[in-house]
């Protein structure tokens, strides 16, 4: 599955055109790739037996040139629903390439299908720029023609570090959520810049 043309032709409308941005486009091009699912086993801890059956999210990213320091920030809503729905929507501002990225997919149990978030109303400049991160809040996004109202309760968190020198700081959100009345839980990742 491909971001959806229509997100990444308005993100990239909003931003100066020349040959130049063009060849920085190319030249920090990345390649990403997750895959949503269950993971299921059994751990023995001190000889005694627990079943384990949870959402999982395994990612990868590549490219000739992958920096930290390149990012101002994004957040990143991985969420899976009662109803086995699952979906990730978020946002990215890499500022020497876009602004503003609207990425994520949509993952329905139902039928199988896979489709690209095609808009998102969660725009970062509206949601914690200082690092005051909202405990509870909302947003709207569609994929496949239709839309999903989201609403996001923060339960814990946890902050990192990673890179050299620390240059990237991570708070990672264990949330409560509801899209469009279904229940679920999601992990919420809000990376900043920290140079």
């Amino acid at each position: 599955m491909h971001m959806s043309p229509s997100s990444m032709a308005s993100d990239l409308a909003k931003e100066p055109w020349s040959r130049e941005y063009f060849t920085l486009l190319e030249k920090l091009h990345q390649t990403h790739y997750e895959q949503m699912g269950y993971i299921r086993g059994i751990a023995v801890i001190d000889g005694k037996k627990h079943s384990l059956e949870m959402p999982c999210l395994r990612d990868r990213s590549f490219g000739p040139l992958r920096e930290w320091r390149n990012f101002h920030r994004y957040v990143y809503h991985f969420m899976f629903l009662e109803n086995g729905d699952c979906m990730a929507v978020g946002s990215v501002s890499e500022p020497s390439v876009l602004s503003h990225l609207t990425i994520g997919y949509l993952c329905k149990k139902a039928d199988q299908s896979v489709l690209p978030v095609d808009s998102c109303d969660f725009h970062m400049y509206q949601h914690a720029e200082n690092e005051i991160l909202p405990i509870d809040y909302g947003f709207v996004f569609k994929s496949g023609g239709k839309s999903y109202a989201v609403k996001v309760k923060v339960n814990n968190e946890d902050i990192f570090y990673i890179g050299k020198d620390r240059v990237a700081k991570f708070y990672e959100r264990w949330c409560s959520v509801e899209v469009n009345g279904v229940q679920g839980w999601a992990c919420v990742e809000w990376h900043y810049n920290n140079v």
